[in-house]
């Protein structure tokens, strides 16, 4: 309540959705949401994908005639539920003249888990120019703000001329992971001066006061894959399962767009997996070739992403 004082919200938890091809042989009626496309308890029409999450139909669909169809599903839970492509492809719900269901395209809209006291408080400290306007740090802090949003950069060329990035003169460059693109639209059009161009791929047309059409620019993250390197000394002795250690640390990786990862931050996760873990050797590159002990971006847009696959484990030494 003290925080709303000031503009600052905890993010709420949103609902994951996916769109999932079903193949029928004939006419058959798929209950969805339809009104409780909100509601925790919503009942409809549901699949599941290969580790377990259930996934129901957000609209009621009367299917005539034998055919491949893509419909829109949302996780039964709330939060960041994920899916990869092709995982979805059990029928929890029966229904004649369905044959098989399967998600072949990557996932439209990830959710959001509420945001934790650590999350909030982090985002606290970075708020404290809400109030500003017409400054990139003021700017920042507004999309952060944006429910759904989980990652931000702001770059502001104030020089005469295109620079080495790329950006035109006089203009700001906002990337933004997640959110809904008229939310972020609306706060730069909101916390651009006038006469400030804006760089990007996303645009977004807004009515202005004065009746007039003003095209709104910002650009998604890129994602550039890195990898880590190193070998283990186990004080313990037992057997090191290296499939699970390698899901640990990509899973408790945190990354943000423009944002460097050290050989730091993995031994800190190393020893959260287990103290009898030693990493030394330990490197992290950018393009698999340079083994080094900090890597940063080559540009603004681009996030840094590891993969499971991306982690070798060279030796482990038991002690």
């Amino acid at each position: 309540n003290l925080y709303n004082l000031i503009g600052l919200k905890r993010k709420a938890t949103k609902f994951s959705f996916v769109e999932v091809q079903v193949t029928t042989t004939g006419a058959c009626t798929l209950q969805g949401l339809d009104d409780d496309i909100e509601d925790l308890n919503g009942t409809g029409y549901m699949v599941s994908d290969t580790v377990g999450n259930n996934w129901i139909l957000t609209e009621t669909t009367y299917i005539n005639a034998a055919g491949t169809y893509t419909l829109s599903f949302r996780a039964q839970n709330q939060g960041a539920v994920s899916c990869l492509p092709n995982t979805i492809t059990n029928m929890v719900t029966v229904v004649g003249n369905v044959a098989s269901v399967n998600n072949p395209a990557i996932q439209n809209i990830t959710g959001q888990a509420e945001e934790t006291d650590a999350q909030f408080r982090n985002r606290f400290f970075k708020s404290r120019a809400l109030g500003s306007s017409g400054t990139k740090e003021g700017l920042l802090s507004k999309l952060l703000n944006v429910n759904l949003v989980t990652s931000a950069y702001v770059y502001s060329n104030n020089t005469s001329s295109t620079d080495s990035t790329g950006t035109p003169e006089h203009t700001v460059w906002a990337i933004v992971e997640g959110g809904d693109t008229a939310d972020i639209a609306n706060i730069i059009y909101a916390n651009v001066t006038d006469g400030c161009g804006m760089r990007g791929s996303v645009t977004y047309s807004i009515q202005t006061e004065g009746g007039l059409t003003q095209t709104i620019k910002f650009d998604r993250p890129t994602y550039s894959g890195i990898y880590v390197t190193f070998s283990l000394l186990n004080k313990s002795g037992a057997t090191v399962d290296q499939s699970a250690l390698k899901d640990y640390i990509v899973a408790n990786l945190t990354t943000g767009i423009y944002t460097s990862v050290d050989t730091l931050q993995i031994t800190n996760l190393i020893q959260q997996y287990s103290p009898d873990l030693i990493p030394y050797d330990l490197t992290v590159s950018s393009d698999g070739v340079t083994q080094e002990e900090y890597i940063i971006p080559s540009n603004y847009n681009i996030k840094f992403t590891l993969a499971k696959a991306d982690i070798s484990i060279t030796t482990i030494t038991n002690v």
